[in-house]
């Protein structure tokens, strides 16, 4: 029997309870960000990096570990969003980036390794050309641009929820509130953020992730220049595609000449060691996009997928402009971080994430807890649910952000760290061995949900 709801008012207690104690740890943290909002917004340098309270300073880190600056050591289950799959301050990483800053850290020109990296991307992610960007935000942008030249068409199809950078096109029905994201069976385009260009809205077509009798539809209705998905998606939780409705977008993109993209940014370096392509290979995309993991820890995208479509960029009818893009750093430590996460290391680490997921079960079970567990490759987490949603409104619906928060900085005062918001997952990291390097996080959990019993 799972318990329907933890009472508000013990939640209210109880965040209160951690926030002061958090407060307490945290001091300097809170000090010098005050400091920092002189001159950065909320001194921080991303929206995500502001969550309440307010995040810690980090000061250094390495492998698995963390330390802000007030001293306090934790258990890295951040990772950087995922993108510091192999730990921090991985030795072969480091020793890349030592070499290359030695002999200069940009040239704006091609390097001998640039094209070993590229042709590395290719073989692991079944891609014909890759060019590569400085960020998972400027793949989507190329990618939807090259669908739009190549089909010669405007319209896009995104799912609500999901998170694909913060360009105009992709700004649209990220996290729509409810009174304004329109009916469930044709949801409405609302702009996530201001500025936005004028006629944007024209261009965006949102539906439901795995509802894909409305997907058919629309693309009969519509000509479509691009779908583009998270094959899993992970800005709401983690969201599993039902059986056969990726394979099914393929079929239906083929049949409508849509350009089928998969948002890989997230998931290419952590649901498995080519991403989602091992898992679904009978839904293959025409283009991928890439980012986080590739760059050892540096700022880095990439987007790529069939000859035919990458050719628009030699012929120059789609401009790739950036001058730090292919950046010797960059690619020194994308491609050593490519060679240090090999099959055997996810085949390891999936492994002990299993091991996490079973345990996370018994003690929901144990409980009684209004939760689910799921773990995918390197990626998971105990989300405050009774029951997985199945797309962004049943996310809406049934997930307990105010639970999910204070669970958040609860793990933090005890010593783990995880990605803020009901809406990001925990990645685990190469130095991790054993189920018995996480009991701080498994202590950690099994004291909240005595908690939550009042």
């Amino acid at each position: 029997m799972v318990v329907e709801k933890v009472d508000n008012q013990l939640i209210d207690n109880l965040w209160q309870q951690e926030k002061d104690l958090f407060m307490q740890r945290t001091g300097q943290s809170l000090a010098q960000l005050r400091k920092m909002a002189r001159f950065l917004p909320l001194g921080v340098a991303s929206a995500y990096q502001s969550q309440p309270p307010y995040p810690v300073v980090i000061e250094k880190a390495q492998g698995q570990w963390a330390w802000d600056i007030d001293g306090n050591e934790y258990l890295d289950l951040h990772a950087g969003f995922g993108a510091n799959v192999f730990g921090h301050a991985n030795p072969e990483i480091v020793q890349a980036m030592e070499k290359q800053a030695r002999a200069g850290a940009h040239y704006a020109h091609p390097t001998i390794e640039l094209g070993e990296f590229a042709k590395d991307l290719c073989g692991r992610f079944d891609l014909e050309q890759v060019r590569l960007a400085n960020s998972g935000n400027e793949a989507t942008m190329e990618a939807l641009r090259l669908a739009r030249v190549y089909t010669g068409r405007q319209k896009i199809i995104r799912f609500e929820g999901g998170y694909h950078g913060h360009h105009d096109l992709v700004m649209v029905s990220m996290k729509p509130s409810p009174d304004r994201a329109g009916k469930q069976s044709r949801p409405s385009p609302v702009p996530s953020t201001g500025g936005l260009s004028s006629g944007v809205m024209d261009d965006v077509v949102p539906l439901h992730f795995n509802d894909i009798e409305t997907i058919r539809q629309v693309l009969g209705e519509q000509n479509i220049a691009a779908l583009i998905v998270e094959p899993v998606m992970c800005n709401l939780g983690m969201i599993l595609p039902e059986p056969g409705f990726l394979k099914s977008l393929r079929e239906l993109c083929t049949e409508h000449g849509t350009v089928l993209i998969w948002d890989q940014v997230k998931t290419g370096g952590t649901i498995s060691w080519n991403g989602a392509n091992s898992l679904y290979p009978d839904a293959l995309p025409d283009l991928h996009c890439l980012g986080k993991m590739i760059g050892g820890g540096l700022p880095v995208g990439a987007y790529g997928g069939k000859r035919d479509i990458m050719k628009l960029v030699a012929d120059g009818k789609v401009e790739g402009y950036g001058t730090f893009n292919g950046n010797p750093m960059v690619v020194a430590a994308g491609h050593a971080a490519l060679r240090v996460m090999d099959q055997s290391a996810y085949s390891q680490l999936s492994e002990l994430n299993k091991q996490l997921h079973d345990w996370l079960k018994e003690l929901i079970k144990e409980y009684r807890l209004p939760a689910y567990a799921q773990c995918e490759g390197l990626k998971g987490g105990v989300f405050w649910a009774a029951q997985p949603p199945k797309n962004y409104r049943e996310y809406l619906h049934l997930v307990d952000r105010p639970l999910a928060r204070l669970c958040q900085i609860w793990l933090a005062n005890r010593g783990v760290l995880v990605a803020p918001g009901a809406d990001e997952q925990w990645t685990l990291c190469l130095p991790l061995q054993e189920l018995s390097e996480l009991s701080i996080l498994q202590k950690a959990l099994e004291e909240f949900a005595a908690a939550l019993q009042g």
